[in-house]
Formats: C-alpha cells, sequence, structure tokens
C-alpha cells in the first residue's frame, strides 16, 4: 500500500486511498447483493411469495447505508496497520542515520546472494570501507559534523554503485560493500574511484570545508563459494593494511583455496 512520511509520522497517500475506498464500494456492493437475496429467498420460503417493496426497500436500504461506514474503518485500519509494520520492519533492518542496511540485515541479505552466486557460479566481491582518523573529525568539530560527514560521504557511494549492490553499516563509521558478479578488478575499480570521489568532495560545514578521506580492503571469490565470514575477515585484514600504509587507498585480494595475488592500489 503506498504511503507518504512526514515528520516520522506515515500516512497514506492519495493511491491509497484510492485503493480503500474501491474495496469499500465492493464490500457494499457485496453486502447488499448479500441481503437482498436472503430477504427475498426467505420471504418466498417463508410465504410462497414475493416479498412486499417495504421489504425490498430494507434490505437494500440498510446494507447500503451501514456497510460503507463499517467497512471503511475496518479497511481503513487493516492499512494502517499493515503500514506500522512495514514502518517497524524497515527501522528493525536499516541504520537511522545513512538509511543503509544494519550489520544485522546485511549479514542475512549477503548470505542468500552468496548461495545464489555460488550456484550460478559468478564472482562476488565485498569491500570493507572505513573513515580515515574520524575520532578527529569528532572531537575536532563535534558529533554533528560527524554525523554530516558520515551521510554525505555515504551519498557520494550511493551514487556510484548498483542497484544490486548491498551498502551497509557495519558498525561505527565502518560501511560494507557486497558486490555481485564482480571480479577483482571490477570491484578494485569502483573502490578506487570511490575513494577519488570523496577525496574530491569535501563536507560544507558553517565555517570551513571538511576533507575527508576513507580506507578500504576488497576480496573476491571468483566461484563465491567462500563463506561470508571470512571474506569479511579477510576484508578487513585488507583494510588494516591499507591504514597501516598510508590510508587513502584500497587494497585488494583474492580469495580461492588460499589467498593470493595482494596488490595494492
Amino acid at each position: 500500500m503506498p504511503m507518504t512520511s512526514t515528520g516520522g509520522t506515515d500516512k497514506l497517500d492519495k493511491q491509497g486511498w484510492r485503493a480503500i475506498a474501491v474495496a469499500t464500494a465492493r464490500l457494499t456492493l457485496f453486502a447488499v447483493l448479500s441481503s437482498l437475496a436472503i430477504t427475498l429467498l426467505a420471504g418466498y420460503v417463508a410465504s410462497g411469495e414475493i416479498i412486499a417493496p417495504i421489504g425490498i426497500y430494507l434490505a437494500i436500504g440498510v446494507p447500503a447505508l451501514v456497510a460503507p461506514l463499517a467497512s471503511f474503518m475496518n479497511i481503513s485500519l487493516s492499512y494502517r496497520l499493515q503500514i506500522a509494520n512495514q514502518r517497524l520492519q524497515a527501522l528493525s533492518e536499516t541504520d537511522s542515520l545513512t538509511d543503509t542496511l544494519n550489520r544485522r540485515r546485511f549479514m542475512e541479505v549477503a548470505e542468500r546472494e552468496l548461495v545464489l552466486a555460488a550456484r550460478h557460479c559468478y564472482p562476488t566481491s565485498v569491500v570493507l570501507i572505513d573513515f580515515d582518523d574520524f575520532k578527529q573529525v569528532n572531537d575536532k568539530y563535534g558529533h554533528a559534523a560527524g554525523d554530516q560527514a558520515l551521510v554525505q560521504t555515504i551519498q557520494v557511494i550511493k551514487s556510484m554503485v548498483r542497484d544490486s549492490d548491498v551498502l551497509a553499516r557495519f558498525g561505527g563509521e565502518e560501511f560494507i560493500l557486497l558486490l555481485p558478479h564482480t571480479a577483482r578488478e571490477g570491484a578494485q575499480s569502483l573502490a578506487q574511484r570511490m575513494l577519488e570521489a570523496i577525496a574530491e568532495n569535501p563536507i560544507e560545514l558553517e565555517t570551513k570545508e571538511l576533507m575527508i578521506t576513507v580506507s578500504a580492503g576488497s576480496v573476491t571469490c571468483e566461484t563465491s563459494t567462500t563463506p561470508l565470514d571470512v571474506m569479511t575477515s579477510k576484508a578487513d585484514e585488507l583494510l588494516y593494511a591499507s591504514k597501516q600504509n598510508g590510508r587513502n587507498q584500497c587494497t585488494s585480494a583474492t580469495l580461492a583455496s588460499r589467498i593470493t595475488h595482494l596488490r595494492q592500489a
């Protein structure tokens, strides 16, 4: 059911109200026809004659008056409960600040994607991204500036990924990206372009521009048969290598039976 959200309160939009009106009309028509059929049948069985016109008027009029109100109230309540449940589900699955998936939901989606990828034997990459020196940003400019930096930087990343890619907040200022159908070269190229775009788009604070950089670790399994926890663990190692080697870079690797071809970019 379509809906809008204003100030945190979910409301039905025009399409939603139209759907409720159509459902109400259908239930009202059903109630009227059912009442008329039952009245005519009961009158004929009781007296063997067609019921008097007043009985027919009552059989049509009463449900025509009562059914719309009762149907509308029940249907609209049902739809509002559905909307509330959808909103609660979304809140339980997403990070409220950056509007990305949370860690728990990411693991569920990624596990399912890896099963599909392994079945069809296509490569999958995982990129772990962490903000450089982010504690200094919070300490020097405040947590509001830090939040603004997170939101704007993630918007840059979102603008560069595909609909099929899965982006999530993995913890603190650490984010993770699942890239189906993506070999090592493709993941490395995307990560490098993201690093450059982030570095070239400073955060506009009230008093100055805040330069942000991130580091990344990218791991690829060509057959997608490596368990997700192994991939994320290796991505974390590669991210640490990027940090140790000067930050604002991505370190990548391919996972098969063993880790090979470590490369800096």
